[in-house]
């Protein structure tokens, strides 16, 4: 892991950000730079004593 994967781990930024080691622009340019992959989630349920439940999406269960 290099240097630059350290200082932008989400676990760190904040405080980077706090002591100077980042700025917000370059943290906000990284930010935009990641791709959109928030197509690739699965909704998951727990706890359904119905298990039709399991295969309609969330907002479809109601």
């Amino acid at each position: 892991m290099s240097t630059v994967d350290l200082k932008l781990d989400k676990r760190v930024v904040e405080r980077n950000l706090r002591k100077g080691l980042l700025s917000k622009e370059e943290y906000q340019r990284y930010l935009e730079q990641l791709p959109d992959v928030s197509g690739n989630g699965e909704v998951l349920t727990y706890g359904s004593d119905d298990a039709s439940d399991e295969t309609q999406p969330r907002e479809e269960q109601q």
